[in-house]
Parts: C-alpha cells; sequence; structure tokens
C-alpha cells in the first residue's frame, strides 16, 4: 500500500499508476486488505476523466450541494477565511491539494452525521453500490475495526459486542 499524504505536491495520474505499478500487486484482488491512498487518488482523477470538471467541483456538485450541507466541504487549494490546516508535529501548514481525491474533505460532526445518514439510505449512492461497499469487510490490523469499500466499521465494544459505528479514518 502506498501513503503519499507527507508528499509536497501532489502526483500526477501517470506518477500515481507508476507508484501502483512499482509496488506491484499484495495478491488477488478482493483476496485481502491493503489500503492505498494512491487508488482515493486515482479515482480522483477518473473522476475528472469521466466528468471533465476537478473532482473538487464534481464532488461539490453531486453530492454536497444536493444534501445542502453547510458545514461538510472540501478543502481547496488555497486555504482562506478562518480554515487553517495546520501540521503540529512539524509546525507547518499542509498542502491540501498533494494527496488528491485521497484526503482534503473536513466536516463539522453535524453534517457528517447527516452524510452518513444520507449514504445508508441510498442517497448519495446506489443501493447496489452502497451493498458492494459493505459486502467484504476485511478486518484490520488493530482487530477492532474491519475496511470495506471506502467504508470502516469500529467495533467499540470487546469483540462479540453490539456497539458499532461507520466512518472513515483519515490523517490529514
Amino acid at each position: 500500500y502506498l501513503h503519499h499524504t507527507k508528499a509536497k505536491q501532489p502526483k500526477t495520474f501517470k506518477q500515481e499508476l507508476a507508484l501502483l505499478r512499482k509496488a506491484g500487486l499484495n495478491g488477488c484482488p478482493g483476496g485481502q486488505f491493503n489500503y492505498s491512498n494512491s487508488n482515493y487518488a486515482i479515482l480522483g482523477q477518473l473522476i475528472e476523466q469521466i466528468t471533465g470538471e476537478d473532482w473538487r467541483t464534481a464532488m461539490t456538485r453531486r453530492v454536497i450541494m444536493p444534501h445542502r450541507f453547510t458545514e461538510l466541504g472540501v478543502i481547496a487549494d488555497k486555504v482562506s477565511g478562518d480554515l487553517v490546516l495546520a501540521n503540529p508535529a512539524q509546525g507547518k501548514a499542509l498542502n491540501s491539494a498533494a494527496p488528491g481525491a485521497a484526503g482534503p474533505i473536513a466536516a463539522s460532526a453535524k453534517d457528517m452525521a447527516r452524510f452518513w445518514r444520507h449514504l445508508i439510505s441510498g442517497e448519495v449512492v446506489s443501493r447496489s453500490a452502497l451493498n458492494t461497499m459493505f459486502a467484504q469487510l476485511y478486518p484490520f490490523p488493530d482487530g477492532d475495526n474491519h475496511y470495506g469499500l471506502g467504508v470502516q466499521l469500529f467495533d467499540l465494544d470487546p469483540p462479540g459486542g453490539d456497539s458499532y459505528y461507520l466512518g472513515h479514518l483519515g490523517g490529514m
């Protein structure tokens, strides 16, 4: 798996593909879990090729605006207003463009909960796509959560408990 969120500049589609080719396959598709930021970055670039618009614009137009999210958004290349991205560990600002579609989304807890409600109800993606996202949940190395296609299921209790939450972690 490739993590390039520490990159200083966004990678091009060709650079992402080169990284994936160099890394090679870890196994048969669907046979095991390995997270890859590069796959999300490539997904963003595919969205741009298919829609003809920047993936940030497509996300805003197709997801954020129709659901009237007011506290959920794609962080722009140039941060303005009162939104500041800082990396406290390194004491410097982060380049929100560097991870491509693998990272720069910010939301309040209220809009994040609303997003998940819309997603689970089939309003963001089709029921068929939603079923595919959850069809195979692979155990995470820590054993307390599982990963599907873009979704994580976190076990809040000891194994076998009945308290879970859905989400997707992110380091940016």
